[in-house]
């Protein structure tokens, strides 16, 4: 039975160039199909590879969202999506694996730096969206209450310098 993979290009082509060996030893390519979702500005280096059945364009310039999923993604089933990142634990991709949540895939996967792929679980990822919105939100409340703080800190120290002070006494 044939397995459909789609790659989320998340990092430089170089990065992509040593995932791609570890790729395809974990999943041969003898049963496998790849898609490669990547911006318009790669699409042309990226069919250089011959690897990927299709060449998905994110269309959009700014970086991968939750919010922006590609009209392709929506209606095709993978058996697994996998996001390479820079590092060895996948920290600063939450916005690509919050946007992978929304692909219909089997599995999830995080292919590291040392080219290492583990399954990154959904409740994990989940987890940790609703810990980066908890504390979003947090410094946001906590700014928002810093900004209506300072005028009447500044009030206080107008009168506080106005109020006549207590007479020294000598000792």
């Amino acid at each position: 039975m044939e397995k459909k993979i789609l790659i989320i290009r998340s990092v430089s082509f170089q990065q992509l160039d040593k995932n791609l060996i570890q790729v395809k030893e974990t999943f041969p390519a003898a049963d496998i199909t790849f898609y490669l979702l990547t911006h318009s500005h790669g699409i042309e280096r990226a069919g250089k590879y011959g690897i990927f059945s299709e060449i998905i364009d994110y269309q959009s310039p700014k970086d991968f969202s939750f919010f922006h999923l590609p009209k392709r993604l929506k209606k095709e089933k993978f058996h697994a999506v996998i996001v390479p990142v820079t590092n060895k634990t996948g920290a600063g991709f939450l916005n690509v694996f919050a946007m992978a949540l929304r692909i219909k895939a089997e599995k999830i996967y995080c292919c590291n730096a040392a080219s290492e792929i583990r399954q990154a679980p959904r409740p994990g990822i989940i987890s940790k969206l609703l810990k980066a919105t908890f504390f979003s939100v947090l410094a946001f409340i906590l700014t928002l209450g810093s900004i209506l703080l300072l005028p009447l800190l500044l009030l206080a120290a107008l009168i506080l310098k106005k109020s006549p002070r207590d007479p020294q006494i000598p000792c």
